[in-house]
């Protein structure tokens, strides 16, 4: 089966109190299950495009996490565009500093 992301896939995040997040896939491996995101906000009230993701840094992030992908496959975090796998490794050389966590989800 064909995931329907891959390394330097946007996506959307609804939060609880409303609105919409943005994620990126940092690293995923082609079995999925576990991968590496990173979100970043702030909250928007509508789901974000990829130019909401153009001028993002991997020090911007809220957060970065390994999670499960079920949300990504059952479409509750919609895909919205990718960037190509350089410019993802290139935003993740960037991040220097952000504490990694583990989400279960």
């Amino acid at each position: 089966m064909e995931l329907p992301y891959r390394e330097g896939s946007w996506f959307a995040v609804p939060l609880r109190q409303g609105g919409f997040g943005l994620g990126l896939v940092a690293r995923a491996t082609e079995e999925g299950k576990v991968i590496v995101c990173y979100f970043f906000g702030p909250r928007r009230e509508t789901v974000p495009v990829l130019a909401d993701a153009r001028h993002a840094k991997a020090s911007d992030a809220v957060r970065v996490a390994r999670v499960g992908d079920l949300f990504l496959l059952r479409g509750q975090w919609p895909i919205i565009g990718r960037h190509s796998f350089g410019a993802t490794r290139s935003l993740a050389r960037l991040g220097g500093s952000i504490t990694w966590t583990t989400i279960r989800v």
